[in-house]
């Protein structure tokens, strides 16, 4: 016999956990092993809420299933308890598991392997827990999810693993975390592992170098799930580059670094000049530069313990200060502490009561800085006062309007200079415009709303609702009908689809499909006549779309419809909706290797894309109100920032034809977004006739740009 396919045995594995769950969870309840982790998320709940709405449930899964299959004796009473009852392949499964435990792991992408799988490397030391003989410095994961990402090699993810043998899979939440290190992670577990004391650390968030990262997150999953209110968050910037928070702490001896005078000679001799200066009883602080909020380096003086803090937003601003008490205080040459100031808020925001030596003198500059009353009074008049001028400013540049200074000030009564400068403060703070015309010159609140995750939805501009879309118009939609054939191939077959030993659909099926679907496959002019799903790349993506869309999915005897595709069998407009958020969010709607760009560039402006057909199409010359493709094209090439080194690489042309074959058929019509001219369906060219759908009108209601 063949060798298994490794994504075929995959899934197979998949399936057969899936069966598993069910059993688990009623074990995991008579038995109450999660019982205390289900309360400790219960308290957090003020913070979770706020999460996706199947975060809980997502979350309550991989808690019940860590308490029997993770580190612990616990697999083995379940086995003693119902192995008797269990088929041999689940039997097989769970006895793995007994010797390869369940675990958390943050880790990096060093390679994607293709078909769902990917390499990755753990952060962290080997945990004790990790089963003897199972490689620890790098291993196989299979993740679609992960592996169609195309940040996936730039940013460490945190989930769930569970072993399959020669490998892992995920289950659960994945959690992604753009621009966080090791150190990033150890900081937040160390601050978790820390107690409430009386005589404080004097750096909290140090690192016990002698315990495993992979066995504390494991030992506290609560924790480690809450970390969602951090992930893919995106790199905050400072004035040099990505903001860190960097920390030190050093001796000093001479009482005249408590004047004033002191640092501001100082200054002088290195060029440099103190921005502020405050002296409390028993505290000091000093920050470096002009005076603005970004205090950065910063020095905190503590009187009575003769230390003095150093913390800095960057490498380059952390020498500046260290080299600044060269000679007075000899801080470490790199930062005791240097994490993102992203892990940094996460920090504060789970951990508030973990507080360290530095932080009460923090607090103490911050409390003695509080007005009184009377000034109080007039720092809230001018505060509002700013607000207004911020936010009307503000909005103008959101909403495209022009507006002089005077005309501002006139109408909000103030200060023409308090609009000059905060308008100059707000031109640094963004981007300057492009100096081309483009296609659609949208506001800049229109334009982020527009790049945003979801549906596209924008005020006085695009909104969405499913409320008008009919029976019928879902009945046209090439994957809802697709869909509904394999329901009735299922029920034809027993509950099972005919499938190869390869994981593809059977051959003979193929060719049944191929004289049914052909028509409303438009790429299939590459097509001759398939010999197998793989020659068929419209089905073949079609099927796995359904498949991470959690709705189909493979075992032994075949592919079957899961539990979520049951309950839609008389859903279909829910049924539609899960295609749609699959197939703009989640899908591989391309070959990774080629498509990685568009699918990048798509995912983040899939909003606009979708808008700009609408627009282009009211805006059209023609009767029927068809849009040329290349234009839609335009709309795509003039944000993606991979566009200039496709460009180079492909040539504008060749970029229009992918652009074409993988966003307007392969999505847009496939999931009946768009009508594509009947001379054009068959098309490869990079010029296409196309217009939105009677579902998209029924979807989307478009008012064009002001």
């Amino acid at each position: 016999m063949a060798p298994i396919n490794p994504e075929v045995e995959a899934k197979i594995l998949a399936a057969t956990l899936n069966r598993l769950t069910s059993l688990v969870f009623g074990y995991d309840l008579r038995k109450g092993l999660s019982k205390a982790w289900f309360r400790e998320l219960d308290r957090h709940q003020d913070l979770w809420e706020r999460f996706a709405k199947n975060w809980e449930d997502s979350v309550r899964g991989s808690l019940a299933l860590l308490s029997v299959f993770g580190p612990g004796s616990a697999a083995a009473a379940f086995v003693r308890s119902v192995g008797e009852n269990l088929p041999a392949d689940e039997l097989a499964l769970v006895r793995l598991w007994r010797s390869h435990p369940w675990q958390l792991v943050a880790f990096q992408v060093t390679k994607n392997l293709g078909s769902g799988f990917v390499q990755v490397k753990p952060l962290g030391s080997r945990p004790a827990t990790w089963p003897e003989g199972s490689p620890w410095n790098e291993f196989r994961l299979f993740s679609p999810n992960i592996s169609s990402r195309p940040e996936a090699h730039v940013s460490p993810f945190l989930t769930l693993l569970w072993p399959q043998g020669l490998g892992y899979q995920t289950y659960g939440p994945i959690l992604n975390f753009p621009g966080w290190t090791e150190e990033d992670f150890n900081y937040l577990v160390a601050l978790n592992l820390s107690a409430p004391s009386k005589e404080p650390l004097e750096i909290k968030g140090l690192w016990p170098q002698a315990r495993s990262l992979t066995a504390e997150l494991t030992r506290h999953p609560v924790f480690s799930y809450l970390l969602t209110a951090s992930s893919d968050h995106p790199v905050l910037m400072g004035p040099l580059g990505p903001s860190r928070f960097q920390i030190s702490v050093a001796s000093f001896e001479d009482d005249s670094i408590l004047e004033e005078a002191w640092w501001k000679a100082r200054a002088r001799s290195y060029s440099d000049q103190v921005g502020t200066f405050t002296s409390l009883e028993g505290v000091t602080e000093v920050y470096l530069g002009d005076g603005s909020s970004m205090r950065n380096p910063w020095f905190v003086v503590s009187h009575e313990a003769r230390r003095i803090y150093l913390e800095a937003m960057s490498s380059a601003s952390y020498q500046r200060g260290r080299k600044f008490l060269e000679g007075v205080a000899e801080f470490p040459q790199k930062p005791i502490v240097d994490v993102s100031t992203t892990a940094r808020i996460a920090a504060q925001a789970l951990s508030p009561h973990i507080q360290d030596a530095y932080d009460r003198l923090i607090r103490k500059i911050d409390e003695s800085q509080k007005a009184s009353p009377s000034d109080e009074i007039e720092i809230q008049n001018e505060k509002q006062k700013i607000e207004k001028v911020m936010e009307r400013v503000v909005n103008n540049y959101n909403e495209g309007l022009s507006e002089s200074a005077e005309q501002t000030a006139s109408a909000l009564g103030v200060d023409p200079s308090i609009v000059l400068e905060l308008t100059k403060l707000l031109n640094k703070a963004v981007p300057a415009s492009s100096p081309r015309k483009l296609v659609l010159d949208l506001p800049p609140r229109v334009f982020n709303e527009l790049s945003s995750p979801g549906l596209p939805r924008s005020e006085g501009y695009v909104v969405s609702s499913f409320d008008q879309i009919s029976q019928e118009m879902l009945e046209s939609v090439p994957l809802m009908r697709l869909f509904r054939r394999f329901i009735d191939l299922a029920a034809l077959a027993g509950g099972r689809i005919p499938a190869t030993a390869s994981g593809y659909l059977d051959t003979q099926l193929v060719r049944e499909l191929w004289g049914e679907f052909q028509p409303v496959d438009p790429s299939s002019q590459w097509v001759t006549y398939p010999r197998r799903e793989a020659d068929w790349f419209w089905l073949l993506r079609s099927r796995r779309q359904f498949e991470g869309a959690g709705l189909l999915a493979l075992d032994k005897r075949g592919f079957f419809l899961t539990d979520r595709a049951r309950a839609l069998l008389d859903q279909p407009l829910t049924l539609y909706k899960e295609l749609l958020t699959y197939g703009l969010h989640g899908a591989v709607w391309g070959m990774p290797e080629r498509s990685e760009p568009f699918q990048t560039g798509f995912r983040r402006f899939h909003g606009l894309l979708i808008y700009a057909l609408g627009v282009l199409s009211a805006q059209a010359k023609n009767k029927e109100k068809w849009v040329n493709t290349k234009l839609l094209a335009e709309v795509w090439i003039e944000h993606n920032a991979f566009s200039e080194q496709l460009e180079i690489l492909q040539g504008k042309y060749l970029i229009e034809i992918e652009f074409n074959a993988l966003v307007v058929k392969g999505l847009f019509h496939s999931l009946g977004l768009a009508e594509i001219h009947p001379k054009d369906l068959h098309s490869w060219g990079g010029e296409l006739r196309v217009r939105p759908s009677q579902l998209y009108h029924a979807l989307f209601s478009i008012q064009l740009p002001h």
